[in-house]
């Protein structure tokens, strides 16, 4: 990019190239979301959420609550607020001191303090990561199919997203024309399957196209990690879809 004029977007769980000459001197700003953000669990963890604070994993550390880790409440994630603790008294600094911690009321108005997940343990005590709650973000996934960048036929094609998936999950496939999708051609519910095959194909509209998938979990959803999709229409490839 232009020197002085912010980067593209990046998208989280891939990597972000900035390349450009430098000089003696220059330098990056980094903006980090510091947003409270959740990740529901799957079966054996049903029920449960792993909580992050920016790129901080949170924990429950009983040294810091007055409860054992099997009593702790579940936290209504749309409704928790959360809010610095409170500076440990009488421990001399570096003694065990947490990176970040956190207070946030359960839903049953009970008080949690949560820190982060490096310094969970570090007194001897139990902790865990992943907590009663309700109202958690769907687990993540990613697009699958078509692969990114990929040339495929005008139609049927076939639309595939995977990854970890929280119970009573469904999908919405969006297909458009920009990467903004400003200009959306096929919004498709997709159900509770993790593939949709588009049997009528884009017709001849050669070209560029993107896609997305959102992901909906009762009050909550998300959308695939990585970003849109990307994929170009080539009439002249064979379909094999068929």
């Amino acid at each position: 990019g232009a020197v002085g004029a912010p980067a593209r977007e990046a998208f989280a769980g891939t990597h972000f190239a900035l390349s450009r000459p430098w000089r003696d001197g220059d330098t990056v700003e980094l903006s980090i979301d510091m947003g409270v953000r959740s990740w529901a669990g799957a079966l054996g963890r049903a029920g449960r959420a792993a909580i992050h604070r920016g790129p901080l994993l949170l924990g429950f550390d009983q040294h810091r609550n007055a409860i054992d880790v099997k009593d702790v409440p579940a936290l209504d994630l749309l409704a928790a607020r959360f809010a610095p603790a409170p500076s440990e008294s009488g421990k001399a600094p570096g003694a065990f001191a947490p990176i970040a911690a956190f207070t946030v009321r359960a839903g049953d108005g009970a008080e949690l303090v949560l820190c982060d997940f490096a310094s969970c343990g570090a007194h001897g005590t139990p902790y865990t990561a992943w907590l009663p709650a309700v109202n958690a973000t769907p687990a993540p996934f990613w697009l699958a199919r078509p692969a990114s960048g990929a040339a495929v036929a005008a139609g049927p094609i076939i639309f595939e997203w995977t990854g970890f998936r929280t119970e009573g999950t469904t999908y919405t496939l969006a297909i458009a024309k920009d990467p903004e999708f400003v200009h959306t051609a096929h919004v498709i519910d997709a159900g509770a399957s993790a593939q949709h095959v588009l049997a009528a194909g884009l017709g001849p509209a050669a070209g560029t196209w993107w896609w997305k998938v959102t992901a909906a979990c009762g009050k909550t959803s998300a959308e695939n990690s990585g970003g849109p999709g990307r994929f170009v229409i080539d009439p002249a490839i064979e379909n094999t879809a068929a």
